[in-house]
């Protein structure tokens, strides 16, 4: 089966400009402290296979039902850079959010996505995705969450990849997290599964029992017939970013041997780096590339939200 190799830029609001180059896009090193992650894609050869800024005409679609549950997609041709909600997306049969609530819920009472106006990374004004998560649906066997998935088409896989992007997370992330010793403490913010869905790597926030500063975490799981972490990554040094944007970048290889490779960089700072077995044994079945995700008892502490802006995906070769 043919191999699509892609990288994925995002801003999360934590949005930004780019500085071109034979490769991927970097913001400027001296605004946007990123020169230690251009070094590392110095010798990289990519193509741009998608770019999106959420500017008009891109919309939130209205929901629909789906196996029970309520969904939305993301639509519309992006004026600013001329691609397109969901068709553009490379390697993705379907792109759309995922909540986990029933069809006969008011998805509003448990969830909202939309495009919003707000003053962007540099503080001009921008147009950005607002996902937010209010609580959860207890009549259904997962957790609710707002996560905006792509799902891999069967002739289309996506093994290898950078993606960035602009994310700003809410001003109030650590007390979002609630602080029983008794139970976890995290936020998830993306999310890779096997076709399978006996494998999964997420990357994670999470917040220490005792309450703790915030750390990054990046781990993989093989998930049949019963749940394993394989493998973790950890970084406690560089801050967690709370109400300011901040620039997500990831680099993906998915494979079972010493070249598979997970890199994640905030603001150009390399934090988490894995290398080696990262899948068990079948293709990417999905890429959630936003994820507003935690566990049930955190919405007892109020909603989690964050906005994304200017995300890219592009094609990149493993070095």
């Amino acid at each position: 089966m043919a191999r699509v190799s892609v990288v994925c830029t995002v801003l999360v609001q934590l949005s930004s400009s780019c500085l071109a180059f034979d490769g991927p896009q970097f913001p400027d090193a001296a605004s946007s402290g990123v020169s230690d992650e251009r070094r590392l894609h110095a010798d990289e050869k990519g193509r741009l296979l998608f770019r999106s800024s959420f500017e008009p005409d891109v919309s939130v679609a209205p929901p629909f039902a789906h196996n029970g549950h309520w969904w939305q997609e993301l639509v519309g041709r992006d004026k600013r850079n001329g691609y397109a909600w969901p068709a553009d997306v490379p390697a993705a049969a379907r792109v759309w959010f995922y909540y986990s609530v029933l069809k006969n819920k008011t998805l509003d009472d448990f969830v909202e996505s939309r495009i919003e106006q707000v003053p962007g990374p540099q503080g001009v004004s921008t147009h950005a995705l607002y996902m937010m998560a209010k609580r959860d649906d207890p009549d259904t066997s997962s957790n609710t969450r707002n996560s905006l998935e792509l799902r891999m088409g069967q002739n289309n896989e996506l093994e290898e990849a950078f993606c960035r992007y602009w994310i700003k997370l809410q001003p109030n992330l650590k007390d979002s997290l609630h602080n029983e010793p008794s139970s976890p403490h995290w936020r998830m913010l993306m999310e890779w599964f096997e076709s399978g869905s006996d494998y999964r790597v997420g990357l994670y926030i999470h917040q220490p029992r005792d309450g703790g500063r915030l750390y990054w975490q990046l781990q993989g799981q093989q998930r049949n017939p019963e749940a394993i972490t394989e493998w973790q990554e950890i970084n406690k040094d560089v801050p967690v970013p709370a109400g300011e944007w901040f620039l997500l970048e990831v680099y993906f290889n998915r494979s079972t041997g010493s070249d598979g490779r997970y890199r994640v960089s905030v603001n150009g700072k390399l934090i988490l780096d894995h290398r080696g077995k990262n899948m068990k044994d079948s293709s990417l079945g999905t890429w959630c590339l936003f994820k507003a995700y935690t566990p049930k008892a955190a919405f007892d502490r109020g909603p989690v939200f964050q906005w994304i802006d200017d995300v890219e995906i592009w094609s990149a070769a493993q070095r």
